[in-house]
């Protein structure tokens, strides 16, 4: 599902730059290879939107939670490896694209690189507001938040390109 949410965005976002512009624009969005690069891109040391978002809330048992949703000031943060695994390395994600099976890479790629790259930029927040819920680590480490970080489509464009990697490798 990744991969249609990119291509989605990317179709907002061209719409959006031919309403302002007049004319047609090919925009694609950038990845990071956090395989080889161990640290968040310089480009979004200081891209840290601030916003109001509707947050929509499940229970453990996938129900809406009640209320189901609530409005949140956010503003996006991170804390880079606090109390995270360490970014997948090569090694690591080239035993992903040998994978054979598309349910076993899918498997693999979920439970190792895509959790654990969420969970390392968001990090753990060493001194969280006890008044707000979503401060605890952050936006990339909460599932309900996380495209407000725009690490988020950064990370998720290298995960459509591993995997384009991975079909290629099937020829």
């Amino acid at each position: 599902w990744h991969r249609v949410y990119l291509l989605k965005f990317e179709e907002m976002l061209n719409n959006v730059m031919k309403r302002e512009t007049g004319k047609d624009h090919n925009i694609a969005l950038p990845y990071w290879d956090w395989e080889h690069d161990h640290k968040l891109p310089d480009f979004l040391n200081d891209l840290t939107p601030k916003m109001t978002v509707e947050v929509y809330s499940w229970t453990r048992d996938g129900n809406p939670a009640t209320p189901p949703s609530q409005m949140v000031p956010l503003t996006v943060k991170r804390f880079p490896g606090v109390n995270a695994r360490p970014l997948p390395t090569e090694i690591q994600v080239n035993d992903i694209r040998n994978e054979k099976s598309f349910k076993n890479f899918t498997i693999l790629l979920e439970n190792g690189p895509h959790g654990t790259v969420h969970n390392w930029v968001g990090g753990k927040n060493p001194h969280p507001d006890p008044t707000n819920p979503y401060d605890d680590s952050g936006e990339m480490a909460i599932l309900e938040v996380a495209p407000l970080d725009f690490c988020f489509w950064c990370h998720h464009a290298n995960l459509d390109r591993i995997w384009a990697e991975w079909q290629k490798n099937l020829e």
